[in-house]
């Protein structure tokens, strides 16, 4: 292998990585932002949904972890 085809294939690589990070956070912070939204607007309305979607939203890292790695890794 030259230096050249070394560096694509790190590029490449870390391309890959990074896509993979940036799909993490989005879904992480997407699942948990629209769980506290919903709240915000339920609470005035049905008190004993606030605190379920609270718990939903504490979910969001985690789905956002095992979506990732089955996407990006196929495990």
């Amino acid at each position: 292998m030259t230096d050249s085809t070394k560096f694509a294939a790190s590029t490449l690589s870390a391309a890959r990585d990074n896509r993979a990070l940036i799909a993490f956070f989005a879904l992480s912070f997407g699942w948990t932002w629209a769980f506290w939204a919903t709240a915000t607007v339920a609470a005035g309305r049905s008190a004993g949904l606030v605190p379920a979607l609270f718990l939903a939203s504490a979910f969001g890292p985690s789905l956002a972890a095992a979506v990732t790695v089955l996407a990006f890794e196929g495990r």
